[in-house]
């Protein structure tokens, strides 16, 4: 069985090291993603958003817990879906 997960970028207070040009980049891109989300292309956000260490754990926690085939590609939107608090 494996799992492979895509996320864009993983932001949050809990990371162990910092990465100013990684955090510059992801606050900037979400900035920009959200305001093609307020024109209607909310589906790039979707895409390439930034997600949150609990979001992504909880995310491939769940999808590899739920899936029958152990074979698991999962993007930002699955990972998302998956690791939104319950």
């Amino acid at each position: 069985p494996w799992l492979v997960a895509q996320p864009a970028f993983v932001t949050g207070s809990d990371r162990e090291e910092f990465r100013l040009g990684e955090r510059v980049f992801a606050i900037t891109t979400d900035a920009v993603l959200g305001a093609a989300r307020a024109v209607g292309l909310g589906v790039l956000r979707d895409r390439y958003g930034s997600l949150t260490g609990a979001q992504l754990g909880r995310g491939m926690v769940r999808l590899a817990l739920t899936d029958r085939t152990g074979r698991v590609l999962a993007d930002v939107r699955a990972l998302r879906a998956a690791g939104a608090a319950p």
